[in-house]
Formats: structure tokens, C-alpha cells, sequence
């Protein structure tokens, strides 16, 4: 596997694709055979940005509250 197949391998992840979907893609255009475990093992490395991510404790956010008055 390369860097770059991992790359794509997570971008159609992060898009909402599923394992067999991903499979199937990588399959039809590159003609990379590719299971199920090996998409998860990939998209597993992940896990600990996003725990880190859910686990933040500081919010760093910004929310804007937008407030709209109709005249009579």
C-alpha cells in the first residue's frame, strides 16, 4: 500500500462511502485488490485523532446567534 492509496482510502471514508463501496471503487479504477480488513486497519489509524478530538477540553469553538425581529 501506499501513502497516497491510504490518502484516498480515507477521503472516500470521510465522504460517507462504505468498506464494500470503497472496495469496489478501488477495484474498478485501479484494479487494486483490496479486503475489508485492510480498508479498516487504514481508516483505524482515525480513532485516536478523534478521541482526542471528542475528549478536547477547551472549546476553541466560535457560535454566532443570530436574532431576527419582525416588524409590525
Amino acid at each position: 500500500m501506499t501513502d497516497d492509496l491510504d490518502k484516498k482510502i480515507l477521503n472516500l471514508y470521510a465522504n460517507g462511502m462504505s468498506y464494500s463501496d470503497i472496495r469496489d471503487n478501488l477495484e474498478d479504477i485501479y484494479q487494486v485488490p483490496i479486503s475489508n480488513g485492510t480498508i479498516s486497519k487504514i481508516t483505524d489509524r482515525l480513532l485516536p485523532e478523534l478521541e482526542e478530538w471528542r475528549n478536547q477540553t477547551s472549546c476553541e469553538c466560535l457560535f454566532y446567534i443570530v436574532f431576527r425581529c419582525n416588524s409590525l
